[in-house]
């Protein structure tokens, strides 16, 4: 029997929303547990926050997503408790967002306006900045506890109209998934749709066209393939994290940054479009058989050949470009960086990199490979960044590092620099002590996501950590 021939259920959708939800928060946990929560400590210990607090991932990213998935699995979506416990879960998560939005903007106030700026328009960024609701304020409380009300009042608002609403389902979901989809396309053609066309035909024309066909099936019968509820929720995240992306990425870049930006495409939106896929092909086995028996099984035949073809390659191309993350092993050699410029205490860090970038290295720059993520992932002070993304990297001496550091009242600091085509290193003096180096060795591809495979390349990168104290000699 097809599946559409089954009856909704509503408490099947719930659960596959609460397992790939409590899946996806909970393989953050699981890198934590491996990786440790040890660099969490310095930013709370730079507000003057206890460090001990840095285990509170575990409870937000291993135990509450197993308590989502193991406890309210089985939840019928019907029952009113259920609905009670919803509620609260979802004030509680409001409250989580607010505190983090905080805890964002007290600990990362260069970079956070920033990234908040490439996602908003310009008129709201204004808002935002007017209103002082890019660091911790007076307006930016106000402006969470508007929007919890915000969230009381649809609540009730719901409970009102829900008996208007019974009877009109059919018309009221259709409306409200259209409308997800029409504004969706709409906020993503404000931008240019460059580089979302670009990660887009990395998935495949296949794969498109069955989530398009799958996409149609929730709006037009809602209900049907998957129960109204949960295909307006898939529809929603698949439409804002699209436009989210139209609006960072307006334009495709080069494999080793654009994987960056486009993992959001693959971790979260691919993983609600894979279910609409699978309605796709329902629908087409489900046209197929309302034709006679042996036109039906050519159809259903030709279906499984034209999905399998077109899927496999794609499948095995998107393998092979993702083999390695960005930057290979990058947070463990910055965590290993970052352990290195504390080890004759804390401190500031000049970056120098090299005036002969080595010539298997794809970018005009190296500062961008290790300076600027040591001051935004690890809260370091990092003296010696340009100002523009594509200018060249500054070169600096023991000496001139430790003239930059008391300009900025600084008596010791570290020189972090990237070592020269001769392979030597600096000698110590009375100023200088070497406390280790890093040894990087980093993949990259030197083409588009699309494109025909090319080899990997692969940069050596070694860097020299130095102590610095005392006068110039």
């Amino acid at each position: 029997m097809p599946i559409s021939g089954l009856p909704p259920r509503p408490d099947a959708g719930l659960l596959l929303l609460r397992l790939g939800l409590g899946t996806l928060i909970l393989f953050h946990g699981i890198f934590k547990l491996t990786h440790g929560v040890a660099w969490i400590g310095g930013p709370l210990g730079a507000v003057g926050l206890p460090t001990w607090l840095q285990y509170g991932v575990y409870v937000a990213e291993v135990l509450a997503p197993v308590l989502v998935i193991v406890l309210l699995a089985s939840a019928v979506a019907d029952d009113e408790s259920t609905a009670r416990v919803q509620e609260v879960f979802t004030y509680v998560a409001l409250v989580s967002l607010l505190l983090a939005y905080a805890y964002d903007v007290a600990n990362a106030d260069v970079y956070f306006p920033h990234q908040l700026s490439r996602l908003l328009p310009r008129f709201a960024m204004n808002i935002v900045e007017d209103t002082h609701l890019e660091r911790v304020s007076v307006p930016l409380a106000l402006a969470g506890v508007l929007a919890l009300a915000a969230v009381f009042g649809l609540v009730r608002l719901v409970q009102r109209l829900r008996p208007r609403i019974a009877g009109r389902e059919l018309l009221f979901w259709r409306c409200a998934s259209g409308a997800v989809i029409a504004l969706a396309l709409a906020g993503s053609l404000l931008y240019s749709v460059g580089g979302l066309k670009n990660s887009g035909l990395r998935w495949g024309a296949v794969l498109i066209v069955l989530v398009v066909i799958g996409a149609a099936g929730v709006v037009v019968r809602p209900g049907r393939y998957l129960d109204a509820v949960s295909g307006f929720l898939l529809l929603m995240l698949i439409g804002v994290f699209a436009v989210l992306f139209a609006r960072r990425m307006a334009q495709p870049l080069v494999h080793a940054y654009y994987l960056y930006y486009d993992r959001y495409l693959v971790s979260e939106v691919l993983t609600a479009a894979l279910p609409l896929a699978a309605i796709g092909i329902q629908i087409v086995v489900d046209a197929c058989t309302r034709a006679p028996a042996r036109v039906a099984r050519v159809a259903i035949a030709a279906t499984v050949v034209v999905v399998v073809v077109g899927l496999v390659p794609q499948m095995r191309e998107t393998r092979r470009i993702t083999e390695h993350r960005l930057f290979a092993d990058s947070y463990d050699a910055l965590e290993q960086l970052n352990r290195l410029t504390l080890e004759e205490g804390p401190g500031a860090v000049v970056y120098s990199g090299s005036k002969d970038v080595q010539p298997d290295w794809f970018y005009p720059n190296t500062y961008r490979a290790f300076a600027l993520p040591l001051r935004q992932t690890f809260d370091r002070t990092v003296y010696g960044i340009p100002l523009s993304a594509i200018a060249a990297d500054r070169v600096y001496t023991p000496g001139q590092a430790r003239d930059l550091l008391r300009e900025r009242q600084a008596s010791s600091g570290y020189l972090v620099q990237l070592r020269g085509p001769d392979g030597r290193r600096l000698p110590d003096d009375d100023h200088t002590k070497w406390v280790g180096a890093l040894s990087y060795r980093i993949p990259w591809l030197a083409q588009f996501p699309i494109g025909r495979p090319a080899p990997w390349t692969f940069a050596q990168m070694d860097l020299d950590v130095y102590a610095l104290n005392g006068e110039n000699r």
